[in-house]
């Protein structure tokens, strides 16, 4: 009975994803294996609600800007959703940014440099 309650949806282009994003109840990320999270910060970056299962990937990324559940846990599951008909549902600004934050791709470029320059200092003089 999944299919009548929840769409589906295949490619769709940029400006049409970001709408869906924004107009989305949640984004649910049920993921068992997960190499980084880009559509869950996609989500979270329009403002949607984000439910995504609590494995390493998502608890590094989305840390306490999303609601985690239990893979294999029914009432996790059912408790996030109960969790979007609360009036205070809205994820503050503050705990949605920190993700946002940390990766961008200024941020991304000076971790790049940083890892360079660990592994041969004499690099930080010729980037500068």
């Amino acid at each position: 009975g999944l299919a009548a309650k929840v769409r589906f949806i295949d490619y769709v282009e940029p400006a049409e994803l970001v709408r869906l994003y924004q107009r989305c109840t949640a984004f649910v990320c049920p993921s068992r294996w997960e190499g980084f999270g880009i559509p869950a910060l996609e989500a979270l970056a329009c403002g949607a609600p984000v439910i995504a299962s609590d494995i390493p990937a998502h608890r590094e990324v989305l840390g306490s800007a999303a609601t985690l559940v239990k893979l294999g846990d029914a009432a996790s599951w059912e408790a996030a959703f109960a969790g979007l008909d609360a009036p205070d549902r809205a994820l503050p600004l503050a705990a949605a940014s920190v993700p946002l934050n940390r990766f961008t791709w200024q941020y991304s470029a000076r971790a790049l440099v940083a890892a360079f320059e660990a592994v041969e200092p004499r690099l930080g003089r010729s980037t500068r």
